[in-house]
């Protein structure tokens, strides 16, 4: 939601791609942490450490794939067990489709939910810091596959609620719902009026 608008650099150009310095405010959208599910994009704790220096905001995503650390185990192990029916079944595209699909049957896949988007603000909280967080959601994304319990953004209160349970204040969850975004966009607008200050590339 915020990537074409807001984004300094995204989330996923963190990885093997070249990224704008630390030096300017960072904005990483749909950023995932692999400390938390194993899975990628990710945003890496040195990142983190390095937002809070020019007031950046790691926006996380709802997407399951990305979040639940119990799904990211189960993606890998079908990707194994296709593999696996590949390599015994060879160019036999229809029997691996069959097996696959026997398989499917008896090994449902699990479901991300909204205790694990919650796990993930926390930890970036933990280590960026309640000034450096936002939700990225991602729903014009992910099609109807989220969370359980955030199906819309009408459930935005059972999140808030969840981090309530958690020791969130009201403050912390104005920042989290939008502050730190509004901060952070007026940061990048002032970058983008002055070439000097525009952060460099770093690989």
């Amino acid at each position: 939601m915020f990537a074409g608008v807001l984004a300094v650099c995204d989330a996923e150009g963190l990885i093997g791609r070249e990224m704008f310095a630390i030096d300017g405010v960072k904005l990483p959208s749909n950023a995932c942490r692999t400390g938390v599910s194993g899975s990628s994009p990710e945003c890496p704790d040195s990142i983190l450490r390095r937002l809070p220096k020019k007031g950046g905001v790691v926006m996380v995503p709802f997407a399951p794939g990305f979040v639940s650390p119990a799904l990211h185990g189960d993606n890998g192990l079908r990707r194994a067990v296709a593999a696996d029916a590949r390599r015994r079944l060879g160019s036999d595209s229809a029997a691996v489709k069959r097996e696959l699909a026997a398989w499917e049957k008896t090994h449902p896949a699990p479901h991300a939910i909204l205790k694990d988007v919650a796990d993930h603000i926390e930890y970036v909280r933990k280590i960026a810091g309640v000034d450096h967080v936002g939700i990225g959601s991602d729903f014009d994304g992910v099609d109807d596959d989220v969370p359980d319990g955030l199906q819309d953004q009408a459930a935005f209160p059972a999140l808030f609620a969840e981090l309530i349970m958690r020791g969130w204040s009201d403050r912390d969850l104005k920042k989290l719902a939008g502050e730190n975004v509004l901060r952070a966009e007026q940061v990048a607008k002032r970058l983008q009026k002055s070439p000097a200050a525009r952060p460099k590339t770093i690989p």
